[in-house]
């Protein structure tokens, strides 16, 4: 039998075989520790970013779900498809007003929730 060795760091004991980059931890627990608890004005700007970011990946979605081209997409809207590009991309700088043009030309509407 083989005898593995252990190093020391910052005092403790590691055991070579044992990489703590790939120790379990859940996307909750990861998101607290890096981002912030529910309710801090970090982890609302986090939540927030995530759902623009889901809103554009939606619209994408949909879009090849039609069987439609950012460039058919654009034409239905008055943009150009570098606009549908951006839009699917990122929907941050986005005007609320295209947002609504682009889900009615998908033949979708956008619902809010004021919690």
């Amino acid at each position: 039998m083989r005898k593995t060795s252990t190093w020391s760091k910052l005092g403790e004991e590691i055991d070579p075989r044992h990489d703590p980059l790939l120790d379990s931890i859940s996307l909750e627990d990861a998101i607290e520790r890096d981002i912030g608890e529910r309710g801090t004005p970090a982890r609302e700007e986090f939540e927030a970013q995530l759902k623009v970011e889901l809103l554009g990946a939606e619209i994408k979605k949909i879009r090849k779900q039609k069987d439609m081209t950012q460039t058919d997409l654009g034409k239905k809207v008055g943009v150009t498809k570098y606009q549908i590009s951006r839009i699917e991309a990122d929907t941050t700088h986005v005007n609320m007003q295209t947002i609504i043009k682009v889900l009615n030309a998908l033949g979708k509407e956008l619902a809010f929730n004021i919690i």
